[in-house]
């Protein structure tokens, strides 16, 4: 399987979060992404993939929060997430070419 993230994908989780929960992000394969949350929040993140298919990541939502999480790639189109940061809810969002 290729380890990389790029492409658009949708996300979207059980757990309510600032997002909305919901949204879609732009992968630019190179380390960081764009996009928008369901509730009209606009979304940025940096992340990095290691050989195994974990990754990390920081999410920066519109300058007003930051969200650190980590997510697998399960498949070549799918990948899991957990937000990490102090507070944070242990749901997983699952995301999707």
């Amino acid at each position: 399987m290729e380890l990389s993230v790029c492409q658009n994908y949708f996300f979207g989780g059980a757990v309510s979060s600032t997002s909305g929960g919901c949204g879609v992000l732009t992968a630019n394969g190179a380390g960081s992404t764009s996009g928008f949350g369901c509730l009209n929040f606009g979304l940025s993140s940096t992340y990095s993939v290691a050989a195994n298919g974990r990754a990390t990541q920081t999410i920066d939502i519109n300058g007003f929060d930051s969200v650190p999480s980590i997510f697998y790639l399960i498949s070549p189109s799918d990948l899991v997430a957990i937000d990490v940061g102090p507070g944070r809810s242990s749901g997983i969002t699952v995301i999707e070419k």
